[in-house]
């Protein structure tokens, strides 16, 4: 049998993170033998051995004692955990808005839903806060029980990065990694007679009774949420509840439609979207590095390279003429001027490359309403408009 067997085991309909969860459920816990290759199980007689490159499996090669039998039988299993159509499950979770959800939304084509949070869940007092509601989703379920929860955990993350993207306000979960702090009871705060606490505490949440999975969307009789046309919900960020673009179902089709390595860098900017929330708290310089990062990730495949004919150099654009075209190519609706582009990136260089930061960062205790303080404020709404509008006309334009 030949040495090489990816052809064996990788298929068209087979996620690769999920079929290296396969291999090391069947074979053992793998280890990295090299850079981006592994070996499962981890040992010198091992029976995989797999290279992988941008978190994708390029190839898979036996062990000198890993038999022909061993590999049907692990044919068998990734045929029967991974391909075989198990049928839809809905997944459930509870998410958090800037602002209160009173309304409901399912998509056109039934592939997730938007309910406020049921009545039993803790609620903040305040507007301006982390509000609960319920998101529901579907996908394929798995024979295999690790694998459903993986694929549950990836849609929860996903779809919460492409509201938190395209929706007025943030959308947030709870990951793993729950932050710790000093923290007080912000309903105590300023009641008379009462003692503020100050408790060492840990982010969570909890509805009692709320169920992670079932078999179809939930059943409602609320409101539908409002949708508001593009133009008009984009001029502005404040809100008192959850709203939507009108054009809401399109941006979520064509979304789903996303294939390949189209999808992989529209997901790497979602992401990059959805922790800038994060590095506001602290950093205002990392949480505008984010947003430019989002753009260049989509516009990366766009790079190419064009040798000068008598001495070689490359002498296609630079990266801020790259960064400009592509902005003027995507985000028209924002009618940006070529000096508004140059300075936009101009200051995402000076931040990388370590020739300054914003004011509020390096000067935190200086905070005033300076020039420096108003081109600091400009340059970080500037940049989440652009990056938002790059997003939605990429990505209807990009729909395979």
């Amino acid at each position: 049998m030949e040495r090489d067997i990816t052809n064996l085991f990788l298929h068209e309909s087979v996620d690769h993170l999920e079929l290296l969860h396969i291999f090391q459920e069947h074979l053992g816990g793998g280890c990295l033998d090299d850079e981006d290759v592994f070996l499962f199980p981890c040992s010198k007689q091992f029976a995989l051995k797999v290279t992988l490159a941008d978190q994708r499996i390029t190839k898979i090669e036996r062990g000198t004692n890993f038999t022909a039998k061993q590999i049907t039988e692990l044919q068998l299993r990734i045929q029967l955990e991974l391909r075989e159509d198990q049928g839809i499950i809905v997944g459930r979770d509870i998410l958090f808005h800037s602002w209160p959800v009173n309304g409901a939304f399912t998509s056109k084509m039934r592939q997730v839903q938007i309910l406020p949070a049921p009545s039993t869940a803790p609620r903040p007092t305040v507007l301006w806060a982390d509000h609960p509601f319920v998101l529901e989703f579907t996908f394929r379920k798995s024979s295999n029980p690790q694998v459903t929860h993986y694929r549950q955990w990836e849609l929860r993350h996903l779809w919460a990065w492409l509201f938190n993207a395209i929706l007025r306000g943030s959308v947030k979960y709870i990951g793993p990694r729950s932050r710790r702090m000093w923290a007080i009871d912000h309903d105590e705060m300023g009641q008379q007679g009462t003692e503020t606490k100050v408790r060492w505490s840990q982010e969570f949440y909890i509805v009692p009774g709320f169920q992670m999975l079932q078999d179809n969307f939930s059943v409602f009789e609320h409101a539908r949420l409002a949708l508001i046309p593009e133009n008009e919900y984009y001029s502005t960020y404040y809100s008192e509840e959850m709203s939507l673009p009108y054009t809401i179902d399109e941006i979520i089709g064509a979304y789903v439609k996303l294939s390949g390595d189209k999808r992989r860098r529209f997901q790497r900017a979602l992401s990059l979207v959805y922790n800038a929330q994060f590095f506001w708290e602290h950093n205002i310089s990392s949480y505008y590095i984010a947003f430019v990062q989002a753009i260049e990730t989509l516009s990366h495949s766009t790079v190419r390279s064009i040798p000068c004919p008598t001495c070689k150099r490359d002498i296609s654009p630079g990266p801020t003429k790259r960064f400009a075209d592509f902005v003027n190519q995507y985000a028209t609706d924002l009618q940006l001027t070529n000096k508004q582009q140059r300075w936009l990136y101009d200051v995402r260089s000076r931040i990388v490359h370590g020739a300054g930061l914003f004011q509020i960062d390096e000067r935190p205790w200086n905070i005033n309403f300076s020039i420096s303080y108003s081109r600091t404020d400009e340059a970080y709404k500037l940049i989440s408009r652009l990056t938002r509008s790059v997003l939605i006309n990429w990505l209807k334009q990009n729909t395979d």
